[in-house]
């Protein structure tokens, strides 16, 4: 298995923060596979001597270019990969192992590290509710009832090629995409429910992160119709 995800430090704090969380995987055993987007010099050395397998940020494509980077590469690696954002830190602590070790007593599949209802009442308003209608329509189209929107997911590398083919980008839509490329591809989509609380400094909502959920909703659905409308 490979972990693949990307880094993009802003400030002093979020380099702390990725720090800590990538130190964590890079402790779980796993190779991990990371694209950058243009974080400071000091971080990307940091995170290489971490033992980080650190690309350069793509040409084109933003954060979304950084993700399909990594999983690429992640491809070629291993027969399975383990995507995750990088800010994931509680669930690398206390998580990860436990939900790996559920997902290997499953077979095969897409498995996704859901939240329980407590978990995702802790979550902040906007997003609670962006994140709940996009949870139930993917329900209802992919016939699998389950939390789609917390993020780390583990699926087979071959699965990956499907990521050559979208038409278009679709920003954080890749995900459901993927989501609707495996459900064609006869992949069962499997949720690990665990309990997965809001970390303190994700709990503040402002008027900018209310839109941001909203145009990331609407990615989310452009990239599921894209995802089961093709043969």
């Amino acid at each position: 298995m490979v972990i693949a995800t990307m880094t993009l430090a802003r400030s002093k704090m979020e380099e702390r923060l990725l720090l800590r969380s990538l130190r964590l995987l890079v402790n779980s055993g796993f190779k991990v596979i990371a694209t950058d987007g243009g974080s400071p010099a000091t971080f990307v050395k940091s995170v290489r001597s971490l033992g980080v397998q650190l690309e350069s940020p793509p040409e084109s494509g933003g954060l979304v270019g950084q993700v399909l980077r990594s999983l690429r590469l992640a491809a070629n690696e291993g027969e399975w990969i383990f995507y995750t954002e990088p800010d994931k830190e509680l669930f690398f602590e206390g998580q990860l192992l436990p939900f790996l070790k559920m997902a290997s007593k499953k077979g095969a599949g897409l498995f996704l590290a859901a939240r329980d209802n407590a978990g995702f009442m802790s979550f902040p308003e906007m997003q609670q509710k962006a994140e709940r209608f996009t949870n139930e329509v993917t329900s209802e189209l992919l016939g699998i009832k389950a939390d789609y929107t917390y993020g780390p997911f583990l699926f087979p590398a071959w699965l990956a090629a499907e990521l050559h083919e979208v038409p278009e980008p679709f920003g954080w839509g890749w995900r459901p995409y993927l989501f609707g490329r495996a459900v064609k591809r006869k992949v069962p989509i499997v949720p690990i429910t665990m309990r997965l609380p809001c970390p303190d400094h994700q709990k503040r909502e402002t008027t900018k992160d209310r839109v941001y959920r909203l145009k990331q909703m609407k990615q989310n659905l452009d990239g599921l119709v894209a995802g089961i409308s093709l043969e």
